[in-house]
């Protein structure tokens, strides 16, 4: 199953790969590449319209530790990379704190 954001609610259901009504396409081999690619050119939601480009997940595919952000800000947009402004900064030394190398995240 797909997870497609539908207003304010999330329901599941199957993409056709053509099916653009939703501003969305989910790649039929939903690798972390294809989606990567899918991301990078998705209008699903109002968020692409003020960004630079999309900012991926990025570290190993399998790490055991995966983090997630709420939204890119300013530094990430630019940069093209998560977890690179202040909070980024921030986050850094709280891995460090708890022994996490940020490098074997994803």
């Amino acid at each position: 199953m797909v997870f497609i954001r539908h207003g304010l609610r999330y329901r599941t259901g199957r993409v056709n790969e053509d099916d653009t009504r939703l501003g969305v396409q989910i790649p039929s081999q939903p690798t972390v590449g294809a989606l990567r690619d899918a991301a990078a050119r998705c209008t699903g939601c109002d968020l692409y319209k003020n960004a630079t480009q999309t900012v991926f997940g990025e570290g190993p595919e399998r790490a055991r530790v995966m983090l997630v952000g709420e939204q890119p800000g300013d530094a990430e947009d630019l940069a093209g990379h998560p977890f690179v402004g202040p909070a980024g900064r921030l986050l850094d030394r709280c891995l460090v704190e708890a022994g996490i190398d940020r490098k074997q995240t994803y």
